[in-house]
């Protein structure tokens, strides 16, 4: 008896789903709800300072993003200029601005091999990865400031060890 008044309900269920809301069959109430609606308007913008000359550049590689260059938003992209091993590395690195950090990893390169070079990038995208602090380079240059290349290199070692 339980069972057949729960058959009944899901049946009644049923029907009264099956009919819109003035009683006519679904198809019909969504059909009329189609026609009466309007058809949404979409309103197209464009851009009036499009210059393609910029874009056609930017595609074949110029340079898109003109903080790439900005040491206090990216680290500065440089290598090694020497074909054997130089002291830059024992260049003491000025953080006191991220110029003047630029500045002094411009020497650094200036007087390393590439593979040298390597070693202290390594280390500064490391600390930058290693500790949050640093995603703000100001403070990775600050924190870094009076330290020699080789300084920094040990300093990343010691922290990738201490994690």
């Amino acid at each position: 008896m339980k069972h057949n008044w729960i058959l009944f309900a899901a049946i009644a269920l049923l029907a009264g789903c099956k009919t819109g809301p003035n009683g006519e069959p679904e198809e019909q109430a969504a059909e009329a709800t189609e026609q009466a609606a309007p058809a949404p308007t979409r309103e197209v913008r464009r851009r009036t300072n499009w210059d393609p000359d910029a874009s056609q550049a930017t595609a074949q590689g110029g340079n898109s993003n003109p903080q790439r260059d900005d040491p206090a938003v990216f680290l500065p992209e440089l290598e090694g200029s020497l074909e054997s091993e130089g002291y830059g590395l024992d260049t003491v690195l000025d953080g006191s601005s991220p110029e003047a950090f630029r500045r002094s990893l411009e020497m650094v390169a200036l007087d390393t091999t590439s593979e040298q070079y390597e070693q202290i990038e390594g280390a500064l995208k490391a600390l930058r990865f290693m500790n949050l602090a640093f995603q703000d380079l100001s403070v990775l240059y600050s924190h870094l400031d009076g330290m020699t290349g080789r300084e920094v290199i040990e300093y990343a070692r010691a922290e990738a060890q201490n994690r």
